[in-house]
This record gives C-alpha cells, structure tokens and sequence, in this order.
C-alpha cells in the first residue's frame, strides 16, 4: 500500500525542508520502504502580498474572502477523493 505523509509549518522553509528530509532519511535507513521521496521544492518561488486594507475596506470586501482566494491561488483545493483499484485520486 502506498503512504504518504505530509510535514505542514508556518515556520522557516529550509526548516520545514531539513525536518522532512530527516523522515526522509529514517524511513529509508528502516528498510521497510521501497521507495521513499521528499517531493517538497525549497528552491520555490515566493511572492508577498501586501492587502490594502482601506481599498478591501471601500470595496466592501472581507480579508477572509482575499485570502481564500490566494489559498486556491497558490495551493488549489481538493474538490473531491476517490478510490480506484486501491490507489486513491484527489
């Protein structure tokens, strides 16, 4: 059965990168896994967003609603999972 496991921070990136590089390396060491990949890229782009707040203000606009915007900009949403033939699809 495939396994996956995701590290998830607010924290420093190339911290987040080191600690999921250690699991990484421990589930490889333990010989229990086939294969074993850190899919996570600490060379991404970044981009900051400054919100003007008075402009969102005037507009009538809530912050929550920007940034769920940015949050399926930037990382998309799971819409639906399914399962098939024992592999599970998003």
């Amino acid at each position: 059965l495939p396994i996956s496991m995701v590290v998830r921070s607010t924290g420093d990136p190339s911290e987040v990168f080191d600690q999921a590089e250690k699991i990484k390396n421990k589930a490889q060491a333990s010989g229990r896994f086939i294969v074993v990949q850190n899919s996570m890229s600490y060379d991404a782009p970044q981009v900051t967003v400054t919100i003007d707040r008075e402009r969102a203000a005037a507009l009538n606009l809530p912050i929550a609603d920007i940034g769920n915007t940015l949050t399926l900009l930037v990382g998309g949403a799971e819409v639906a999972q399914f399962d098939r033939d024992n592999n599970s699809y998003d």
